[in-house]
């Protein structure tokens, strides 16, 4: 009776202790963090990634892109239930029964250590360790082929400008791609961070981006290549600030960034902190350099351009 009435620590979510630039943030900032992730670096990959592009490459009509796009969304409450309840479950069991090993656990890579460990000591029954095997098996290659593919087509329409090199060539810049990611995710493996913080940080500085790139292409007619390149290098610039810069500070110099320390730890933030520096620097550059011709900008653009703004004119 005394243990079942012991005093339990308090509850707190990894995700949303993660979700705040201070690690003593409010709920408002917690907030605050998942709509700049959810705006930023979400959206990027939904709008602005080769995959978002293959998928209305893919359907006969603009029009049924949409429709495939809500048709996945229909399928994301169901995993992100799914996901929100074995976390849960998780908690509960080991704050239950082992603590000690919870606590552990409970920094750095460790997090992603949680659900291994009580697959292999703790879940019981025949077939469990195979189909966790099995199913991590399944996400990477769902996560890899696509990847590469789009690694593959980039480089081939981009690159190369949509020249035929025969299947030899496709299979060996496959295998390379392969080998690369492959390696680099063995490299991440050395970082004492979670994945999904790594995750955070690498999707932050490609697709927030590339969302700079698609808002600048789309909405600004007066944008061009030399803008764009200097965006580009100035998110890239903001985003190995902030990762490498901020790692190198002591307990001391952290203490004077206030609020901005917890960027050190928190990589919610990252898609922002490059689209907009990205964004802004790309307009700038582009009105002090030549405008680029209304031909180069035809069907390209969202909004209606003004012939003086292409012009230069006065």
């Amino acid at each position: 009776m005394e243990d079942s009435r012991r005093t339990w620590p308090p509850v707190r979510l990894t995700a949303s202790s993660r979700c705040s630039v201070s690690t003593a943030g409010s709920e408002r900032e917690k907030l605050f963090s998942a709509c700049a992730y959810g705006f930023f670096v979400y959206m990027g990959g939904q709008l602005a990634s080769f995959g978002a592009f293959q998928r209305y490459v893919t359907v006969d009509t603009v029009s049924e892109g949409p429709l495939e796009r809500w048709s996945s969304r229909a399928s994301s409450p169901c995993s992100l239930h799914l996901f929100f309840m074995v976390g849960t479950a998780l908690y509960v069991y080991y704050q239950q029964s082992h603590v000690e090993i919870y606590e552990a656990m409970n920094s750095g890579r460790g997090r992603d250590q949680l659900l291994p460990h009580f697959v292999i000591n703790f879940s019981g029954g025949y077939g469990m360790t195979g189909l966790i095997l099995a199913g991590l098996f399944a996400a990477a290659m769902s996560s890899l082929d696509s990847g590469i593919n789009s690694m593959t087509a980039t480089l081939v329409t981009d690159w190369f400008y949509g020249k035929e090199f025969g299947t030899t060539f496709n299979r060996i810049m496959t295998g390379v791609f392969g080998i690369g990611v492959t390696g680099i995710a063995c490299l991440l493996a050395l970082i004492n961070s979670p994945v999904f913080d790594i995750l955070l940080s690498i999707a932050g500085a490609t697709l927030g981006l590339l969302l700079a790139v698609l808002m600048l292409g789309m909405l600004v007619p007066r944008v061009n290549t030399t803008g764009v390149l200097a965006g580009l290098v100035t998110g890239l610039m903001v985003w190995a600030l902030i990762r490498v810069g901020l790692a190198g500070l002591d307990d001391e110099s952290l203490a004077q960034l206030g609020a901005l320390a917890g960027l050190k730890t928190n990589t919610w933030w990252d898609g922002l902190l490059t689209t907009v520096p990205a964004v802004v620097v790309g307009i700038g550059a582009s009105f002090l350099t030549p405008p680029p011709r209304p031909k180069q900008l035809d069907g390209l653009l969202l909004v209606d351009r003004s012939n003086t703004v292409l012009s230069g004119d006065n």
